[in-house]
């Protein structure tokens, strides 16, 4: 639904393919936002005014996008990588606490669950992002100047994993959103074992490798299927980051031409294997989207996490601990998160900018911003 339809092509987005077919079958205008909201209570089978909310905020940001690219989960991992466009990550926060609110005012099955799935899995994707800014800004300090990070590297890459195996579990809850849909139905085709293996075998390939080596790597990954992301995109990561923390822990530089080469082998025993992958759904997806909303979506309270003094109309121009890069959540609360797990980050603003120093004696008034400062 939401990466959005234009990149999975319309066919894939309900909202869009309900949306041209009402346009071709009417030769009179009709106000889009009404239509939106009809549309959620035909989807939902009655009225919810968190839907409703959420689904405006929805058309009016996600569904302006005209174009995004590749999330970075789904990518061979790297230290720079492409920031994907912005899928409105504010928004989208925002509409995700609407969705779980919404669970309690309709039935929380078929359509309302997919699309909550749909949402929590780019709310997901979107604040792994953030954490990626930290995690190449953490290595480029010993990559770049030398420092040893090793502890603030381990602090940051701790959540990147978790988004990963949390993303997995829920969409391993969706019976719409799991891998073994994909490698059994290839399978059915064969006649024989080996007829089967080898049909196994071109399923996994076209959405990792497509070709013996890579030749159109990730051409036709998939952020949103179980089983691909917990297995074949974590394993990447690990070997990845296993590899760069080693660099860190032993003082050296990162044999990158020996971690391609590994790379490549473990992306071909993953093609090449033949085991099955679930074909049922596993777990309640509301109950899990709920907690993720807790975990991710809501700012650790003290003692877990230090707290936030709140400095209105201020800000602490310069001093970017990201060297100058904007977050893509404004979310205060995914804000603290993030600054929170790493321990240089002394504050933040409401644009998005963490700081490594907010000093009373740095803070200017600024009318459109509010800083926040970590309690030490």
């Amino acid at each position: 639904m939401l990466e959005m339809g234009w990149r999975r092509c319309c066919c894939h987005d309900a909202l869009v393919v309900e949306f041209l077919c009402s346009v071709l079958s009417c030769s009179l205008s009709f106000d889009l936002g009404e239509w939106v909201q009809q549309y959620a209570v035909r989807r939902y089978g009655g009225k919810s005014e968190a839907l409703s909310r959420a689904w405006h905020i929805l058309q009016t940001t996600l569904y302006t996008v005209s174009s995004v690219s590749k999330s970075q989960v789904e990518v061979r991992p790297a230290i720079t990588m492409n920031k994907p466009y912005s899928s409105n990550t504010t928004a989208l926060v925002e509409a995700w606490r609407l969705f779980v609110q919404g669970s309690s005012e309709v039935k929380p099955v078929g359509p309302f669950q997919y699309d909550l799935v749909d949402v929590t899995r780019q709310a997901l994707l979107n604040l792994f992002t953030d954490f990626h800014s930290l995690f190449m800004v953490a290595y480029q300090r010993y990559q770049l100047h030398h420092v040893n990070s090793s502890l603030e590297f381990k602090s940051i890459v701790s959540p990147m994993m978790e988004i990963i195996e949390d993303l997995d579990k829920l969409l391993g809850s969706d019976i719409n959103f799991l891998l073994g849909t994909w490698t059994e139905t290839a399978r059915s085709w064969g006649d024989t074992v080996e007829e089967k293996n080898q049909l196994e075998l071109n399923a996994r390939n076209q959405v990792t490798l497509w070709g013996p080596r890579g030749n159109i790597e990730d051409y036709a990954s998939k952020n949103g299927w179980s089983g691909l992301v917990g297995d074949y995109y974590m394993s990447r990561w690990q070997l990845f980051v296993s590899r760069l923390q080693d660099s860190i822990d032993k003082g050296k530089s990162m044999d990158f031409n020996a971690y391609e080469s590994d790379l490549l082998a473990l992306e071909q025993k993953w093609s090449y294997a033949v085991a099955p992958h679930s074909v049922v759904a596993s777990g309640d997806s509301v109950s899990r989207a709920k907690d993720l909303l807790s975990k991710w979506g809501t700012a650790p309270t003290p003692p877990l996490q230090p707290g936030y003094d709140v400095f209105r109309q201020t800000d602490a121009p310069g001093h970017d601990l990201l060297w100058g890069t904007q977050l893509w959540t404004r979310d205060v609360q995914q804000l603290q998160l993030l600054c929170s797990c790493d321990a240089l980050c002394k504050g933040f603003n409401s644009n998005g900018y963490l700081k490594n120093v907010t000093d009373p004696s740095i803070r200017v008034h600024s009318p459109s911003v509010d800083l926040y400062v970590k309690v030490q």
